[in-house]
C-alpha cells in the first residue's frame, strides 16, 4: 500500500517530535508527514533577531532542542510561506500549519490548514452563553489574545502558561 503524504509547517523548526506523532496517531495507517519548519537552519542569533518589538505580534514556538522561542510574525510569516510553497512545489496535496496564531491570507497550489479560523469558528458557534477560558503560552500575548477572542461568549479568561515548560503549569493554568 502506497502512503499518503501530507505536508506539516511548523513556526519554529523541525522536527516536531513533540506534536507529529500524535498527528500520526490520529490520521492513522499509510499517512506520511513531510515536515518543515520556518526557522530551520538558522542559529539561535539568527533567530534572535526575529524577537518581538512592542508592536509586534508575538508567537511563541518550539526549536529542535526543545527549547521554546518568541518571534514577531512580521519576520516569521515570510519564511512560513516559503516553506508553505516548497511544500506545495513537491506535489504534496494538504498542507497544515501547526500553529493557532493569526497570519494574513497565504495562497497555495493545494490545500492549506488554517487552525486558527478553525478553532476561532467553532469555538464561536458553540460558545453562546459560555465563559471562554483562553491559554496563551505567553503572557504578552494575552491583549492579542484578548482582542481575538473578545466576541466569543459572554466572558473571556486570559492566562499564560507554555506548552513547552513544566505540565504542571498548563494544569495550573486550567
Amino acid at each position: 500500500m502506497n502512503s499518503k503524504v501530507i505536508g506539516a509547517v511548523t513556526i519554529g523548526q523541525s522536527p516536531r517530535v513533540d506534536l507529529v506523532p500524535e498527528l500520526l496517531s490520529i490520521l492513522g495507517p499509510g499517512i506520511e508527514v513531510k515536515e518543515a519548519g520556518a526557522l530551520d537552519g538558522l542559529s539561535k542569533a539568527d533567530i534572535a533577531a526575529f524577537a518581538p518589538q512592542k508592536e509586534d505580534y508575538v508567537l511563541v514556538t518550539r526549536l529542535a532542542d526543545g527549547s521554546s522561542v518568541k518571534v514577531a510574525e512580521q519576520h516569521i510569516t515570510p519564511r512560513l510561506k516559503e516553506k508553505i510553497r516548497g511544500l506545495f512545489k513537491q506535489r504534496i496535496e494538504v498542507v497544515a500549519l501547526l500553529c493557532t496564531g493569526e497570519f494574513p491570507p497565504m495562497a497555495g497550489q493545494g490545500l492549506l490548514v488554517r487552525p486558527q479560523p478553525i478553532l476561532y469558528n467553532v469555538t464561536q458557534a458553540i460558545a453562546p452563553g459560555l465563559k471562554l477560558g483562553v491559554v496563551s503560552p505567553a503572557a504578552d500575548q494575552i491583549p492579542q489574545s484578548q482582542r481575538r477572542w473578545r466576541q466569543v461568549g459572554i466572558k473571556q479568561v486570559m492566562v499564560a502558561a507554555s506548552p513547552y515548560g513544566d505540565p504542571a503549569e498548563l494544569e495550573h493554568a486550567a
